[in-house]
């Protein structure tokens, strides 16, 4: 039995720092896009709690819908920061054809 744990301490073998023969710094994500009309309803919710946040900042249930719609537009655009997935979002919205 070894001394110690392997991985345990100090960084893991070459073999554990390359995904499928290339090294994980090269390696490029792809995510799938949501659905539009599902960005542009979070998206509306997300900005109508904001206002009713900034009308009555006290109140704890208004902050977390906020918070809560924060992070589940957080999820649909893949940001950590609710305020940079809601300027993804509307970025991601841009090129919707105007409805008539």
């Amino acid at each position: 039995m070894p001394d110690r744990l392997p991985f345990a301490y100090g960084p893991h073998p070459p073999a554990r720092r390359a995904v499928r023969g290339r090294e994980i710094g090269k390696v490029t994500s792809v995510m799938l896009l949501p659905a539009k009309a599902e960005v542009a309803r979070h998206l509306e919710r997300y900005r109508a709690w904001e206002r009713l946040l900034l009308a009555t900042p006290a109140d704890r249930v208004v902050r977390g819908n906020f918070e809560n719609t924060g992070y589940t537009l957080c999820v649909l655009m893949g940001k950590r920061c609710a305020r940079e997935a809601a300027n993804a979002a509307e970025v991601y919205l841009q090129d919707v054809p105007a409805r008539i």
